[in-house]
């Protein structure tokens, strides 16, 4: 499981953020980011965690604008 975390993690650093930052160099990202951006990345989603986690970053004035839960695919 540990392991499985790291690898899902080395992917994110890898290969989104390269290509978030290549997009934004080029001025080509689809959304206008803000200061108040999150991506929440990993949560299991037990019980509805996740969904509870959103709601509650997002009343605290952050944008989530990402959410990668244990329970897609």
């Amino acid at each position: 499981q540990s392991l499985g975390h790291h690898i899902a993690n080395d992917a994110i650093r890898d290969r989104i953020f390269p290509e978030y930052d290549k997009l934004k160099k080029e001025n080509r990202l689809d959304f206008e980011p803000s200061p108040y951006d999150v991506a929440l990345i990993g949560d299991y989603n037990i019980g509805g965690d996740a969904w509870a986690s959103r709601m509650l970053l997002e009343e605290m004035g952050l944008r989530v604008v990402a959410q990668w839960s244990g329970d897609g695919t």
